[in-house]
């Protein structure tokens, strides 16, 4: 009988495999980079830094959580993933603060 974890990998091998047969048999022009337009403002690049930014640490923050609810975590990995976003939220709150410094 299969389990879960056999599912999962399966599962997952078999997404891998169909994204990179769709990958390699993708028409070239899709791949080629000329298209990309000239006139890139500093201001959206750096909007975009700070969406990726913050959609990364999203995403720590998540992973944090979930090991924080996680009954099998010891009780070692709760306390660095409760410091982790203690310094994460405290970063946050420092770079709120620069923020504001800079646009008064």
């Amino acid at each position: 009988m299969i389990n879960k974890q056999k599912l999962w990998f399966l599962t997952l091998f078999s997404l891998i495999l169909v994204l990179s047969v769709y990958y390699i048999t993708m028409p070239n022009d899709l791949l080629k980079t000329d298209n990309i337009p000239v006139d890139i403002k500093e201001e959206d690049i750096v909007s975009t830094i700070n969406e990726l930014t913050d959609e990364e640490k999203l995403k720590e923050i998540a992973d944090l959580r979930v090991v924080l609810t996680n009954v099998n975590s010891t009780i070692e990995e709760k306390n660095n993933a409760y410091e982790k976003l203690k310094l994460i939220e405290k970063n946050r709150g420092m770079e709120e603060e620069l923020k504001n410094i800079i646009k008064e």
